[in-house]
């Protein structure tokens, strides 16, 4: 490696001004370009993201009347199944087999609301 040569180039770029100010106006001039760069693509995924939010929470909502109006069908059924039992005329076997496949619907309904609730705390925060 030549140092001579190295030392040659650094008196010549120290002793010209004009080669270090355009260094630090080429420098500030990247920086600011990055920077503008960096605001507009972050701004824009932000955006995105919120839009996203927004979505998550329609749909959480969604979800949320749709569960009140399964439950209601599902507390009708168990009404109805009340009824078979108090009135006769269909094998007991068989209300018991509803009654069960409608309390593993209630029981499964339940962990669904749950779970929606737990999502919607978290879109909330």
């Amino acid at each position: 490696m030549n140092w001579q040569a190295w030392r040659k180039a650094v008196q010549l770029y120290v002793h010209t001004p004009e080669l270090i100010y355009g260094s630090i106006l080429v420098a500030i001039a990247i920086f600011g370009f990055a920077w503008w760069f960096w605001r507009h693509i972050s701004e824009k995924r932000i955006a995105e993201l919120q839009e996203r939010l927004r979505l998550g929470k329609q749909v959480q909502e969604h979800l949320t009347n749709e569960l009140q109006s399964l439950k209601q069908k599902v507390s009708m059924q168990g009404t109805t199944i009340n009824n078979l039992r108090s009135t006769g005329g269909v094998p007991r076997r068989e209300v018991e087999l509803l009654s069960s496949a409608n309390a593993t619907v209630v029981s499964s309904l339940a962990d669904l609301e749950e779970a929606n609730t737990n999502l919607g705390l978290t879109l909330a925060d």
